[in-house]
């Protein structure tokens, strides 16, 4: 019997594929999107530390040409020049003061909340990382819902709607670096500019594409990684009690939420040679689908894998990639989280699924969140 990893229940639910397929001692192939998928963590780590043979760019398995997505498709040089650009100015703004706008952002965020009928998704789990980074790029907070929707393709928007949404943006992006050249500011747009001009040159739609990484990939991972690890705490009192008792086991928590529930559950190669994975040969041009999120309950790894456990040591898990394309967003997701976590710790008692069901995000097979995520907070 077919496993279908990709099958619309397995999005809402792919942990019972994920057990039936890290059964197996060789990747799996989805006629589907016609790739080898591959599970196992010690393959997918050595895959992630080869981008020689596994490149990022090419076939990504997302029907979407309407993405920019500068970094997570380019593999080195490019990748790494790329990379550099962003990567000092991004590690200098969290260590300035970063953590003081989020903390006021997301008691901004609560402040506006009904705490008896929360929607969890529309109230702040897309907002704070959405605000977050148009803030790190030097976008008016006026602006910042323009942004709000720079996820997954929306269930029931068309490919149309979708392209003129993002030409929209591109349009936008576009006169806002035109300012930053004319007129610079202390942003993260402005200073990619400032080191462009002293080192290798980016056309336009690379500074664009660059913000759009930015926009899509840090949204899409946060948001999720906070609404599941909310849907978990209102379903346990008894770790919301404990966290509020023990807060230097807020970012451990946050940690194995990244394992246990994955946010982004496949990213994608392709080979630039015939090679073997798990004992199968695959040629040159074969699509790769690793699930990470498959990888982080590996029994090999992970004793108990599918317990949430605070008391392991999670650092091998591939929540946030390895190697060059280690997720350069990750501090920010974890910040972003605790602030989040440790302000409503500080508010309420507790917090509770509310009346209305949730339901999982369905529009994508790659990501691991909800659509709709309705809470009561209690206390």
């Amino acid at each position: 019997m077919p496993v279908r990893p990709f099958a619309p229940h397995a999005t809402v639910d792919p942990y019972p594929g994920h057990r039936r397929l890290l059964r197996r001692s060789s990747p799996y192939h989805e006629p589907d999107l016609d790739a080898w998928v591959v599970t196992r963590h010690s393959d997918i780590l050595d895959i992630l530390r080869n981008p020689r043979v596994f490149l990022s760019s090419g076939k990504t398995g997302v029907d979407d040409p309407s993405r920019i997505i500068i970094l997570v498709n380019d593999d080195p040089p490019r990748h790494t020049e790329r990379r550099a650009l962003v990567q000092r100015p991004m590690t200098r703004r969290l260590n300035d003061d970063l953590d003081t706008w989020i903390e006021r952002r997301v008691d901004q965020l609560l402040d506006a909340v009904d705490p008896g009928n929360v929607e969890a998704m529309g109230d702040f789990a897309v907002g704070l990382p959405v605000s977050v980074i148009t803030h790190l790029l030097g976008i008016p907070d006026e602006d910042s819902h323009r942004f709000m929707r720079m996820r997954s393709p929306q269930r029931g928007q068309t490919q149309q709607e979708r392209e003129a949404e993002f030409t929209a943006i591109v349009g936008y992006l576009r006169r806002l670096v035109a300012e930053r050249r004319r007129d610079p500011r202390d942003d993260l747009i402005s200073e990619v500019l400032a080191h462009d001009r002293h080192g290798p040159s980016l056309q336009e739609w690379e500074i664009i594409g660059l913000c759009i990484t930015l926009l899509v990939a840090g949204n899409e991972t946060t948001s999720n990684l906070i609404a599941n690890s909310l849907n978990v705490l209102a379903a346990d009192p008894d770790l919301w009690r404990r966290l509020r008792d023990q807060r230097e086991l807020v970012p451990v928590f946050i940690e194995e939420m990244v394992r246990w529930q994955s946010p982004t559950q496949t990213i994608f190669r392709t080979t630039t040679e015939a090679t073997e994975i798990g004992g199968t040969r695959l040629p040159a041009g074969s699509v790769v689908a690793l699930g990470v999120g498959a990888a982080n309950r590996d029994p090999r790894v992970f004793d108990h894998a599918d317990v949430m456990d605070l008391e392991r040591d999670v650092r091998d898990h591939l929540g946030f990639g390895s190697g060059a394309h280690y997720c350069i967003g990750a501090p920010f997701s974890r910040l972003e989280t605790e602030k989040l976590l440790g302000a409503m710790l500080d508010r309420y008692d507790r917090i509770e699924p509310g009346e209305r069901k949730a339901q999982r995000q369905n529009a994508s097979p790659f990501l691991y969140g909800f659509r709709h995520l309705p809470l009561v907070f209690r206390g």
